[in-house]
C-alpha cells in the first residue's frame, strides 16, 4: 500500500485510542468512529487497525462507519440519487456535528463548519494541522475560540 496512506491511517487509530483511553473514569460503551471521506478504503482500513484494540477506558468496541463506504455497497442506490455530492456534504456535516469527538484539519472547512454548528459545544475538536495561538483570518474567529486543540498525544 500507500506508505503515506498508512501513516496516516495508524496515526487516526492511535488518536482514536488515545482519545477512548483518555477518561477511564467513563463506562466503557461501544464507540462510533464516523470518518467524512470520499474514499470507502480508509473506512475499512480503520475498522480493522481498531478491531485490535478493544475495551479501553470509555470504549468497549469501535465501530466504524463512512458514507462513502455505503455509497461503494450500493452502487444502483449511489445511481439513483439526485445531487447526491451536496447531500453527502449536508449528511457528513450532520454527522460530524453530533461527534464527541472531531479530529479534522483547520483547513478543512467542512470540519470547521460541523464544530460550529454542535447542538452541545464543549465536546473534544481536535485538529491535526493546529498551531497554538495561530493568527486567525480578518473577520473570523481563531481555533481556540472555535474549540479546536491539539490532539492528544498518541499513547
Amino acid at each position: 500500500g500507500d506508505s503515506r496512506a498508512d501513516g496516516a491511517g495508524e496515526a487516526l487509530a492511535q488518536l482514536a485510542v488515545a482519545w477512548a483511553d483518555n477518561d477511564e473514569t467513563a463506562k466503557a460503551t461501544p464507540c462510533r468512529l464516523y470518518i467524512a471521506s470520499n474514499a470507502s478504503a480508509i473506512v475499512r482500513d480503520m475498522q480493522k487497525r481498531l478491531d485490535k484494540r478493544n475495551s479501553l477506558g470509555r470504549c468497549s468496541v469501535f465501530k466504524v462507519y463512512g458514507l462513502q463506504d455505503y455509497w461503494d455497497s450500493h452502487p444502483g442506490l449511489k445511481k439513483q440519487a439526485k445531487s447526491r455530492e451536496a447531500l453527502d456534504v449536508i449528511f457528513d456535516v450532520w454527522m460530524l456535528s453530533r461527534a464527541e469527538a472531531v479530529v479534522g484539519r483547520l483547513a478543512s472547512p467542512l470540519g470547521r463548519l460541523a464544530v460550529g454548528v454542535r447542538e452541545k459545544p464543549g465536546g473534544a475538536a481536535m485538529a491535526l494541522d493546529f498551531i497554538s495561538a495561530a493568527p486567525a483570518a480578518e473577520g473570523c474567529s481563531s481555533a481556540e475560540a472555535e474549540g479546536w486543540s491539539s490532539p492528544p498525544p498518541a499513547p
